[in-house]
């Protein structure tokens, strides 16, 4: 599986988030380049633990910087973060209490969903501070 090569279009430029999103995409890094080690069981634990963490607490500095702008679109965005805690956070459990690995199709998810977050949704944010 390819890694996420970071690029000047996953930044935001509110250098608080984008450096959140390097570290997510670092963590992600980390999953992939352990597919395929014999033990990988303990570092894919804590990285899931730090991504379930972290992410939560990334979603609330995004939140909080769009209260901040007035943003218009944080309604829809909170839900989409909601929805991705909803989908992520069994699987999270499981990895983290040792009853399972990281599947692939589970690291596939989060390397493209953050991708397109980042890439997608959270530009539409850029974009509207832009222009402010």
């Amino acid at each position: 599986m390819e890694k996420i090569l970071w690029n000047d279009d996953f930044c935001t430029g509110i250098s608080e988030i984008d450096s959140q999103h390097k570290r997510i995409v670092d963590q992600i890094n980390i999953l992939i380049d352990n597919l395929d080690s014999k033990d990988k069981s303990s570092t894919n634990k804590e990285i899931v633990s730090i991504l379930d963490n972290y992410g939560n607490e990334h979603f609330a500095t995004e939140e909080r910087y769009m209260r901040s702008f007035n943003y218009p679109g944080i309604e829809e965005h909170i839900k989409i973060h909601n929805s991705f805690k909803m989908n992520t956070v069994k699987s999270a459990v499981k990895v983290i209490k040792g009853h399972e690995d990281v599947p692939e199709e589970t690291i596939q998810f989060l390397r493209n969903w953050w991708s397109n977050h980042i890439t997608k949704t959270d530009m539409e944010f850029k974009d509207y501070i832009r222009k402010k």
